[in-house]
């Protein structure tokens, strides 16, 4: 799908409701369709299943969600995570709210081919200036919460320092996942 397709598509979706609701939750931003995830998500995989990279490229975003879009097609991209890392890393440091951060980080799924490899690259981000790249960081790292990484993490999030608002709230509810899923800790 090209740029106008993609856009003309999730126009069609737009709800008045949901956007006054989506504009609620992301505070100062404005350009917002108001489109249910599960439509971003369609949109994104009918992106990644065909020229994704040129997609995803062009950062020429007019909408919020398109800019979802565009980060979810690369997560969805059926590669390699090492083919997808650069263009990746180009995305997060664009990141600019926490709606896009927490939808990319739910949609990045590590498997064990490529567990090590994003583990690594979302331990990087934790040293990022960026408040958006730390909080990218910090929420993936929910992913590989077990028995043998649990302290690990939770030493990397202490470690880690932000004044923002948002770094403070993802780095909290990394630490607060740790605690529900291993108490002894």
């Amino acid at each position: 799908m090209d740029r106008a397709s993609v856009r003309e598509r999730l126009e069609s979706g737009a709800d008045a409701r949901m956007k006054r609701f989506s504009e609620s939750l992301v505070p100062g931003v404005k350009n917002m369709l108001g489109l249910r995830m599960g439509f971003v998500r369609e949109v994104a995989k009918e992106v990644a299943a065909g020229e994704w990279m040129a997609f995803v490229s062009d950062g020429r975003d007019a909408y919020l969600e398109e800019t979802m879009v565009r980060g979810l097609a690369i997560a969805y991209a059926d590669v390699p995570f090492e083919e997808k890392e650069d263009c990746l890393e180009r995305f997060v440091s664009t990141i600019s709210d926490w709606m896009v951060c927490d939808a990319l980080c739910a949609t990045i799924k590590p498997k064990k081919h490529d567990a090590d490899a994003i583990w690594d690259f979302s331990v990087r981000h934790l040293s990022k200036e960026g408040e958006f790249e730390k909080r990218f960081g910090a929420v993936m790292l929910i992913r590989f919460i077990d028995e043998a990484s649990v302290e690990r993490i939770m030493g990397l999030i202490t470690a880690t320092d932000h004044p923002g608002y948002y770094w403070k709230m993802g780095a909290g509810w990394t630490l607060a996942e740790c605690c529900v899923k291993h108490p002894e800790k």
